[in-house]
């Protein structure tokens, strides 16, 4: 909002994607940036990622689900547990199956998986799934007590969300500002560098 009331002629448009779809449109100059997890290394020369902020994982689910329910919950309780999956070869996969061992669970039966927070939330909504995702992806939706974090501890690295662009790109004036504004919420939200 900031950046479209101070460059009013400046379209913006968000795509939802796969890492490696995005990357392959950010590689051939069809978007200008990508913001999201950062892998452990950026993913050729030809692109660089910056850090804006580390984010946390937390077992999420309906406010309504029989484990929301429970005053004490250890993670026995999840054993049978369906869940939401993260994509394959991705931060949160990776966090997702250092938690499972963390907790000595067995990797689940369920091949659901999903990679927009959104859709994950709507799974979460209709069904007794779990997901492991970031409270801030979905803080309206726990804000208003339609799905909750179960207390449980999730052992795993903090999540890094950056924004990776073209090693040679030269920003426009509006796409600098949007840079600037990027690097902006990172600050607020704890994390990046000012």
């Amino acid at each position: 909002e900031q950046l479209l009331a101070q460059q009013p002629g400046v379209q913006l448009v968000l795509i939802d994607g796969t890492f490696d779809a995005l990357l392959a449109q950010l590689r051939h100059a069809e978007l200008d940036c990508i913001v999201g997890a950062l892998r452990s290394a950026p993913p050729g020369a030809d692109v660089r990622q910056e850090l804006l902020l580390e984010d946390r994982l937390a077992v999420v689910a309906r406010a309504g689900h029989p484990l929301a329910q429970r005053r004490r919950l250890g993670w026995a309780a999840l054993r049978s547990a369906q869940w939401v999956l993260p994509m394959p070869d991705t931060p949160a996969e990776k966090a997702f199956a250092q938690m499972l061992q963390a907790a000595g669970l067995p990797a689940p039966a369920s091949q659901l998986r999903a990679n927009s927070a959104m859709l994950m939330q709507a799974m979460l909504q209709d069904s007794d799934r779990l997901a492991l995702m970031s409270p801030r992806q979905v803080a309206r939706e726990l804000a208003a007590g339609l799905l909750v974090e179960l207390p449980l501890p999730v052992a795993h690295g903090q999540r890094q969300i950056g924004a990776l662009w073209r090693a040679d790109y030269l920003p426009t004036p509006a796409a600098a500002q949007w840079q600037g504004i990027l690097r902006q919420v990172g600050v607020l939200l704890g994390g990046g560098k000012a």
